[in-house]
């Protein structure tokens, strides 16, 4: 499925360089660093990415892909970027957390509805603009923001029983992203010992038995072999999160125009293969787990409807008391914007 998924990024990629590579006036060569997750949907989209900016610039630019676990933690990648140490970074928006607290926003239980508020939310250009302003000045005028694609729809995968209901978890040792806001909304929902951990420390936590629950994506879990060890997936669809495609702005502002437009259009194209890719990695997880036979608990609404009715009001107090008004009421107001040309 990955070979495959690469496969036609490249020949996506190539499809719409070919007619430009020809065109392009040749400037100063450029070489940057792209650091991603091992995520497979981030993977398909670097590959993608790559082809398109050394295509369309004639090898003029030359990217260097790298998984960012080689060069340490989100915070520490973060801190290469802001420091120009590395050129491009693609993370989950809960890594900002540290430089760029009002991103916890993002990542607050049963804000979307659907895939489709999720996708167009960060296909409002005047959001990723506003939202870009915020970040330049939260990192000093370092860090450049690009837009967003779908890290994952995060579900529960845990060693005990189907989790249909908040109040099976009170024996649970879970597993979440490291960041005060997840902490806060698990530890609402009742859960009995909340851990914050990196994705890199997840199967040695399952190992040694400080946590028997993990929450995130189920390509993640199938794909990092966390169900190899967890019995039970329930798809509990509490968040939706985002991976933000962010350049160190010095290395953006010393390109030249031409440069800016390839890395602009390959950025476009990125998101939507990872969109596309994530989606895709999602389905094929769905159905290794039906010929392994893994339990899969598929919640009624009346069920949903439970999580949901304790884990918003938690998410919602967290983001008024630690977001910033403005932020927020910008980014409803671009969902809302959403919301209406959708509906």
């Amino acid at each position: 499925m990955n070979s495959l998924l690469s496969l036609v990024a490249k020949s996506t990629a190539a499809l719409l360089i070919s007619s430009a590579v020809s065109t392009f006036t040749h400037a100063q060569s450029v070489k940057m660093t792209y650091a991603h997750s091992e995520n497979p949907s981030s993977t398909t989209a670097a590959v993608a990415f790559e082809a398109m900016v050394e295509g369309k610039s004639g090898g003029d630019i030359q990217v260097n892909r790298v998984i960012h676990g080689a060069l340490g933690s989100d915070r520490d990648v973060v801190d290469q970027l802001r420091l120009g140490e590395l050129e491009f970074y693609v993370v989950g928006v809960h890594g900002l957390n540290g430089i760029a607290p009002n991103f916890q926003l993002f990542d607050a239980p049963f804000v979307f509805k659907d895939r489709r508020e999720f996708y167009g939310l960060m296909e409002d250009k005047e959001l990723v603009g506003f939202v870009n302003d915020y970040l330049m000045d939260a990192s000093n005028n370092t860090i450049r923001f690009f837009g967003a694609a779908e890290n994952s729809v995060r579900n529960l995968y845990s060693k005990a029983g189907p989790i249909r209901t908040p109040a099976d978890l009170k024996d649970i040792k879970l597993r979440v992203p490291p960041g005060p806001l997840n902490i806060a909304v698990w530890q609402g929902l009742g859960i009995g010992n909340v851990v914050g951990l990196s994705g890199s420390e997840r199967n040695q936590a399952l190992q040694t038995g400080l946590i028997d629950g993990v929450e995130g994506s189920l390509s993640g879990a199938v794909g990092n072999g966390h169900l190899d060890i967890l019995d039970h997936v329930s798809f509990t669809g509490h968040s939706f999160s985002y991976m933000a495609y962010l350049a160190n702005n010095e290395f953006w502002e010393g390109l030249s125009d031409e440069h800016k437009s390839i890395l602009n259009e390959a950025i476009d194209l990125s998101i939507i293969v990872q969109n596309g890719s994530a989606m895709s990695e999602e389905f094929a997880a769905i159905e290794a787990l039906q010929k392994k036979g893994t339990t899969i608990t598929v919640l009624s609404a009346e069920e949903k409807a439970a999580w949901q009715e304790i884990a918003y009001p938690v998410g919602q107090k967290f983001v008024e008391e630690n977001v910033d008004a403005d932020f927020t009421a910008g980014v409803i107001e671009a969902l809302e914007r959403v919301r209406a040309d959708l509906n």
